[in-house]
């Protein structure tokens, strides 16, 4: 809702097959906001998956783990993919996002 209140197009996806079946649709997705920990997996093996067929995809998550915390789990986010961390306000999302716009 936040996103759509803010001019962007989103899809949603409940499970990682169908959010890499939505990416995979032509013209489809030039951003990934992603939660880190998901039902069926992580943001971070999203993203590898994406990345095989869109590599230059950017990416922001989000999570309420810290990344020092994420790394010691073995969870490594690439250096450009911002975490915001849980709670976040409406607008530090869609400022991140924006910086992706320019």
């Amino acid at each position: 809702e936040v996103l759509q209140a803010g001019g962007h197009q989103t899809t949603s996806a409940s499970s990682i097959k169908e959010a890499i079946s939505k990416a995979n649709a032509p013209g489809n997705l030039d951003l990934l906001v992603c939660d880190i920990f998901l039902s069926d997996g992580n943001g971070m093996e999203l993203l590898e998956q994406i990345r095989a067929d869109q590599p230059n995809i950017p990416v922001v998550f989000f999570s309420g783990t810290p990344r020092s915390n994420l790394q010691a789990q073995g969870i490594c986010l690439p250096d450009d993919a911002p975490l915001l961390s849980k709670p976040f306000r409406p607008t530090q999302l869609l400022q991140t996002i924006a910086r992706f716009r320019k």
